[in-house]
């Protein structure tokens, strides 16, 4: 090695802990939640207590050691990942009641459930309004489309095949420990600190929650495992192999999160490049490399070309241009456009009149780094064991480690929302096998001419981490646990449910706004059972266009039937479940509001599509379908406020009325009927565009209920004179 290579090689790894201990750790006992930081002084005491007693009697630390050594290499591997799918597999089918927990997790497997089918998108029945929801929007083939890249959903598929999506996670689960036990193999060279972070994973809540729920983090995390392990394989005698099966697992992280994505492909390619200059190896490996990633790249095309009808535009930009305000809030960088009004107006606030700045961006890597720490070991400042190693041993390895580790966590920085209750700092885990991996080499790294102390103090640290993290997890544990169980009792597999109820057709509905996602499937269901969201309307417009479907609930251990009304004539169109699958804004915000909550007024449903910001000109446009063709005079019912303004309403481009917004005082509204409008049988939309506003009025706000549409009345026949 160089005289250059070997000041690098000692001054990467110097500078790279420096910044994350800097940038994060630095700031944990003196800034942040007083009771957190009381709690972590308390396991501060009690790993220093447990250390030194295991270091006080000789034979616990080093027959801690030896115990973890005794077993065979595949043996204890395999002990630990079965653990791990058991952990999984338990929390899954308790408090989880066998169900998916976030909205994401709801949208993966609705996505998957498309892939099996060989489609990027679901193909809706009409009408399309009663099947939209958050991180969903309507493509240009008029399918249902998710948010999310496709790489995730791709894994799920053939456990989507089998019947058996909820696998997936226990599965994987097993796959990220074995992979995390091959990288800490390459990164540590110590077997006592490759199994000691297996060990590690255990108690952590963050492992098992990734590792039970469909989310695509520890599935990154796992790819990042396996291509790391790859591409530091020994280049005396390089081959093609590992770097083409390294580029396609990167290209695979990269088509299920595009962020993580692209930093582990910079952070993966750098050994081939290095080694290249060093003389190593060839120059056509990183080559391979970089190539092997275009199968999942072209994936990841082809899902945006279906979705947005372009192949450069992310699926993310068309959600968020139906949904947020303003259109670029989630774009990474920073600016006073970042920041969503609508999903995280609390986070918005934040950042004040400068908008997302590089403050703001220091207190989210911060704050983000410090739960981080928390959720892998309960006792976050563990991790300075293997953050610190490289200030006290010099080797380029745990450089090339912790680089990824830092490179994740500030690129992550870019992206403002924090963290998540119950996930903690879930943007994070793709590199968590990482760090822990660091962490217990930190932990066993100690020198000592005594090889009896040596293995002492080695073995000591180790249990003494075990027994803090262990009691550090024990609150996370339980509040987590409580939280799942009081939102997941009543969830369910809707569709077993329905079939053990003798529904075979219907319009089967829940209250829970995410989770019949979770079981929409019309290609397998066909159009005789719908699942649907609770709409607290009667589901009218469903009702008239599947008439010979009765109309379901989704309560518990079964599907009971609910009694309506016949459905009248004419046309019911509730506004806001257009949002936000099937709006299309031009230079105004819209969102789906609680009328009771805000402005304490009932409206039908529950609920209104608010027009929040808009200017003169602005225009709101929504499809809906019709199912009994004929004349209809309309009228618009909604929500009047002191900024409210006036929208010209049309069907197909042909006006038919103007709002007027304006009221002295939050109240309910309605235009008058207008002419006979005649639509026909099929999918019309209708629009809203901004007029003006009363002199009166402080802005341009509207809130829409819902559209009526009835038959004009016949007028009485008079009989003629005898």
């Amino acid at each position: 090695m160089t005289e250059t290579a070997a000041r690098v090689g000692w001054a990467a790894p110097r500078a790279l802990a420096a910044l994350w201990l800097l940038a994060t750790y630095g700031q944990l006992w003196l800034f942040g939640d007083a009771h957190a930081v009381r709690h972590q002084r308390a396991l501060l005491l009690v790993f220093l207590f447990v250390g030194t007693l295991a270091l006080a009697v000789p034979k616990v630390g080093a027959t801690f050691g030896r115990l973890v050594l005794a077993a065979p290499r595949w043996a204890f591997v395999g002990f630990v990942a079965a653990l791990a799918t058991f952990a999984s597999y338990v929390l899954q089918r308790g408090v989880q009641n066998g169900q998916v927990v976030a909205l994401d997790s709801c949208v993966y497997l609705l996505q998957a459930r498309a892939l099996s089918h060989f489609s990027f998108g679901v193909p809706l029945p009409e009408p399309h309004l009663g099947f939209g929801g958050r991180f969903l929007f309507e493509g240009p083939d008029g399918r249902l489309f998710g948010v999310f890249p496709p790489g995730f959903p791709l894994f799920l598929v053939p456990f989507v095949w089998l019947g058996k999506p909820m696998l997936a996670a226990p599965a994987l689960a097993f796959a990220m420990t074995c992979a995390q036990w091959l990288l800490a193999r390459r990164v540590t060279g110590d077997e006592l600190a490759a199994r000691g972070s297996l060990l590690l994973t255990l108690p952590s809540f963050a492992r098992a929650l990734q590792t039970s729920d469909l989310l695509s983090h520890a599935f990154v995390a796992t790819l990042a495992c396996l291509a790391l392990a790859l591409v530091l394989r020994p280049t005396t005698r390089p081959a093609t192999w590992p770097a083409a099966v390294a580029g396609l697992l990167v290209g695979w992280a990269f088509s299920a999160r595009l962020l993580d994505g692209l930093v582990l492909f910079v952070v993966a390619l750098a050994p081939l490049v290095f080694a290249w200059w060093r003389g190593r190896a060839p120059l056509r490996l990183a080559l391979v490399f970089a190539l092997s990633t275009a199968p999942f790249v072209g994936l990841l095309a082809a899902s945006q070309r279906a979705a947005t009808g372009s192949y450069a535009t992310p699926t993310q930009s068309e959600y968020f241009r139906k949904s947020d305000w303003p259109p670029t809030c989630h774009r990474l960088g920073f600016g006073r456009d970042v920041g969503c009004a609508v999903e995280h107006p609390a986070e918005k606030g934040r950042f004040g009149p400068d908008g997302y700045g590089l403050d703001d961006a220091h207190r989210v890597v911060r704050e983000r780094a410090e739960i981080f720490g928390i959720d892998l070991f309960g006792f976050g400042l563990l991790a300075w064991f293997g953050v610190s190693l490289p200030l006290r041993r010099r080797s380029p390895k745990y450089a090339y480690a912790l680089g990824l580790v830092v490179a994740m966590t500030f690129a992550y920085g870019l992206f403002y929302y924090g963290n998540a209750p119950g996930f903690g700092a879930r943007h994070l885990f793709s590199v968590a096998p990482v760090l822990w991996i660091l962490t217990a080499r930190g932990l066993v790294a100690w020198r000592a001419r005594d090889p009896a102390l040596r293995e002492r103090v080695r073995g000591g640290l180790l249990l003494a981490a075990l027994g803090v993290g262990a009691i550090g997890q024990v609150e996370r544990w339980r509040k987590n646990l409580y939280e799942l169980d009081g939102y997941q009792a009543l969830r369910g597999d809707m569709r077993a449910r329905a079939t053990a109820s003798g529904v075979e057709a219907g319009i089967i509905a829940t209250a829970d706004e995410y989770h019949y996602l979770a079981t929409f499937d019309p290609v397998a269901d066909g159009p005789k059972r719908l699942f649907v969201y609770e709409d607290y309307s009667g589901f009218v417009e469903l009702r008239r266009a599947h008439p010979g479907l009765g109309v379901y609930d989704f309560r518990g251990p079964s599907v009971v039937p609910r009694e309506l009304p016949p459905v009248p004539p004419g046309l019911r169109l509730e506004l806001e479940l257009a949002w936000p699958s099937f709006v299309e804004p031009r230079r105004l915000a819209t969102r789906k509001v609680d009328t009771m909550r805000t402005v304490k007024l009932p409206a039908s449903g529950q609920s209104a599509l608010v027009i929040f910001v808009s200017e003169p000109g602005a225009e709101l446009s929504l499809p809906f379908w019709v199912t009994e063709p004929g004349a209809l005079r309309l009228t618009m019912k909604g929500i009047t406020v002191q900024n409210g303004g006036e929208y010209e309403l049309a069907i197909d481009g042909r006006p038919f009325g103007t709002w007027h917004g304006y009221s002295l005082r939050p109240g309910l509204a309605e235009t008058e009927p207008s002419a006979p409008v005649e639509l026909t049988k099929g999918r019309h939309v209708f629009s809203a565009r901004c007029v003006g506003k009363s002199e009166h009025s402080r802005g341009y706000l509207a809130g829409f209920d819902v559209l009526v549409g009835e038959p004009p009345v016949a007028a009485p026949v008079v009989p003629s004179a005898p």
